[in-house]
Formats: C-alpha cells, structure tokens, sequence
C-alpha cells in the first residue's frame, strides 16, 4: 500500500464509522482462536493495548470480558467516542499509532485491522513503537494480510 492510501485510511474510517461498526456487531468473532493463542501468553488479567482499536467490538470487547485492561487507541474520533461509551471503565485515546509515546507498557500488544493499512515503511517503523510499549516478556500480535 503507498503511504497515500494509507494516509486515507483515517478519513476513510472517520466518515464510514457507523458502516464498519454496523458490519462489525453483526460477524462473529472469527478472530477468537487467534486471540485465544495471544490471550495464552500473556499474564491473568494483562493488560492491553489495542492500536487501531475501531469500535472495541469484537475484539477488544472479548478481551474486556475475559478480565483484561485495555487501552484502545484509534485515530477517528468517531471509533474512540463508541468505545467510551460503550466500554467506559476502559481508556481510550485519539492518536496515531505510529507517534505513539504512551509512557505505559503492556503485557500484549495487538494491532490487529490496523497494522495491514500501513505502507511497509511505516511497518518497519512500527517496531519501536511496539517495543516502547511493550512490558518484559510482552506478545505481540499485529495483522498485516
């Protein structure tokens, strides 16, 4: 993907929230035996942090669920404000994930929908973000399809 269309990923994401989040409370969590072999390496009760966290739904909310903290962190405000709504106890950030500085480290990292939408470089350039971010021992579990 070329770093424009990537870049248009967010204002893609912002103007069609309701379209993704209406698509997304109707599938099923087709993602659970992945985030089953994630969950298996972190602690009891780790916490998280969703890059491209969407709407929380499915994904971060099956994690919540299961006793995890998460810190979900999306660029469209629109995706952040159903998250706070329906997920208040949890934190939820407007930022981009590639300046990432959270001063916080977490026991898995996933970027799962979100880290394909990033041109290779931008990839590559992810990796201090995660390890910034990452406690000892920390999984990782981006998505690049």
């Amino acid at each position: 993907m070329a770093s424009e269309e990537a870049a248009g990923i967010i204002d893609l994401y912002q103007r069609k929230a309701r379209d993704w989040i209406t698509s997304r409370a109707r599938a099923t969590l087709f993602e659970k035996p992945w985030l089953d072999r994630f969950r298996a390496l972190l602690p009891p009760a780790g916490p998280i942090l969703d890059l491209g966290c969407g709407s929380a739904e499915p994904m971060a909310a099956y994690l919540i669920g299961l006793g995890h903290p998460v810190v979900g962190v999306d660029s469209s405000p629109a995706m952040i404000d159903v998250c706070r709504k329906h997920f208040p106890e949890q934190e939820w950030i407007v930022a981009y994930m590639r300046s990432l500085a959270l001063r916080e480290q977490f026991s898995g990292i996933l970027a799962w929908d979100s880290f394909f939408h990033l041109c290779h470089d931008d990839q590559r350039l992810m990796f201090p973000v995660f390890r910034a971010h990452a406690a000892p021992s920390a999984a990782l579990m981006p998505c690049a399809w």
